[in-house]
């Protein structure tokens, strides 16, 4: 992950815990002058949750973005690029197109 990537999002999948959740962050300059750090997380394929942290620059929301990615990847999320390795399909496309 570098400065200029615009969005990073992880992903746990665990199908024998019947886990699939992920993790995104994005960090956005805001009116104020300064960095946000804007975090959404859930289940995949629901809406989730979101959050936005205030910081006073971008640098200072580059740290705590890559702060929290470490805390993911150490609990066993994987980057986005190595999930669509394994699976080609978005999994919400997969959910949707079962139900039917």
């Amino acid at each position: 992950m570098t400065e200029s990537d615009p969005q990073l999002v992880l992903h746990r999948i665990d199908p024998q815990k019947n886990m699939q959740r992920y993790y995104a962050m994005t960090v956005q300059p805001n009116l104020l002058g300064g960095a946000s750090l804007i975090r959404s997380w859930g289940r995949i394929g629901n809406h989730g949750q979101l959050k936005v942290d205030l910081f006073d620059d971008e640098a200072a929301a580059l740290r705590a973005r890559d702060r929290l990615t470490q805390t993911k990847l150490r609990r066993g999320y994987i980057a986005q690029e190595a999930v669509s390795a394994v699976s080609p399909q978005p999994l919400i496309l997969q959910s949707v197109s079962s139900v039917r």
